[in-house]
C-alpha cells in the first residue's frame, strides 16, 4: 500500500522474476510512460506498485494480490473516488482472475464477505514468515492493584516483573501509550470545574516542564502550581495551571495518565534503566 515499500518488494521479486514493471504516483511523467508502455506491450510478467497499479494495462491478468488490504491508503478521497482493493476484486471478476487479499488484521468488509459470500474463501497461515515464533500475549486488568496504600500504581505487577526480567537480560522494552503530556485534564474535585481551551472548548492536557522555565514565567504571572502548562492539543494554546479553582477557590487536581507521568514512574521504579 505504501510507495516507500516498493523498492523493497521489487528487490524480492527480482530474484525470481525477470520481467518486472513498477507503477506508482512517485514516478515522473516520463518514467510512468515507460512503465506503462512496457506493461501494455506485454514485456512485463509482474507489476508492482501502490494504489494506481490496479489500473495497469495487463492484457491477461491471472492473479491480483492486495497486500495489507485493510490499509486506508487504498482509498482515494479526491475525484475519481475509489477503493483500490474493491477495484482489484472487480477487475479480477471481469478478467476471470484470482484475487488474494492479504492481511493479519482484515477489514470488516472483507470479514463479512468471507463469511457471507460463496466466491470468497479464507486461507489461514498456521506459521509466520520464516517460521518466526508468535509473541506471547497477555491481557492484564489494570483495575487490579491500581490503588495501593502508597497511592496510585501506574505500572501493574505483571508489567513490572517483565520489565525487571528484560532489564536483567540487558535487553530493551517498548511501552506504547497513546496519550501525550502528564495528565489528561485538570479539574476541581469540589465543583467539578475543568480547564477548557478558550478557542476550541476542549479539555486542556497538563504538560510538565523544566522548573527553570516555570520560575521565569511565575515571576510574571503570579502563583501557580505543578511546574507545567495546560495545553490544547488542537490549537496548541498554553496556560499555567492555577493553584486554586477560579470558580470555588478550592484546590485543582490532575486526572489521567500521560506519557510524561509514565516516564516519571518508570524512572522511580527502574533508575538503572
Amino acid at each position: 500500500p505504501e510507495i516507500a515499500l516498493t523498492a523493497q518488494t521489487v528487490q524480492r521479486f527480482s530474484s525470481r522474476f525477470e520481467k518486472i514493471a513498477v507503477m506508482h504516483s512517485g514516478l515522473t511523467a516520463a518514467q510512468r510512460n515507460v512503465q506503462w508502455q512496457k506493461i501494455k506491450s506485454g514485456d512485463a510478467d509482474v507489476v508492482i506498485g501502490a494504489r494506481s497499479a490496479v489500473f495497469a494495462p495487463l492484457a491477461r491478468p491471472g492473479l491480483i494480490v492486495v497486500d495489507e488490504e485493510h490499509e486506508p491508503s487504498y482509498k482515494q478521497d479526491t475525484a475519481p473516488r475509489y477503493n483500490g482493493r474493491d477495484v482489484a476484486i472487480k477487475r479480477a471478476q471481469l478478467c476471470n482472475a484470482h484475487c488474494i487479499l492479504g492481511s493479519a488484521t482484515p477489514s470488516l468488509e472483507t470479514l463479512f464477505n468471507c463469511r457471507g459470500k460463496k466466491h470468497f474463501n479464507v486461507v489461514h497461515l498456521p506459521k509466520r514468515v520464516m517460521d518466526l515464533a508468535f509473541p506471547e500475549m497477555k491481557l492484564v486488568d489494570l483495575r487490579e492493584g491500581f490503588f495501593t496504600r502508597d497511592g496510585v500504581n501506574l505500572i501493574s505487577e505483571p508489567l513490572a516483573e517483565h520489565l525487571k526480567e528484560t532489564i536483567a537480560k540487558n535487553e530493551q522494552a517498548i511501552l506504547l501509550l497513546n496519550r501525550r503530556g502528564y495528565s489528561n485534564f485538570v479539574f476541581c474535585p469540589s465543583c467539578r470545574h475543568t480547564l477548557h481551551c478558550r478557542n476550541c472548548d476542549v479539555t486542556l492536557t497538563f504538560h510538565k516542564s523544566k522548573r527553570a522555565a516555570y520560575d521565569r514565567m511565575r515571576t510574571v504571572t503570579g502563583k501557580h502550581i505543578n511546574y507545567g502548562y495546560a495545553v490544547c492539543h488542537y490549537c496548541l494554546a498554553q496556560t499555567l495551571v492555577p493553584e486554586k479553582c477560579p470558580l470555588c477557590g478550592k484546590g485543582m487536581a490532575m486526572i489521567g495518565l500521560g506519557s510524561q507521568r509514565l516516564e516519571e514512574e518508570l524512572a522511580k521504579k527502574f533508575p538503572q534503566a
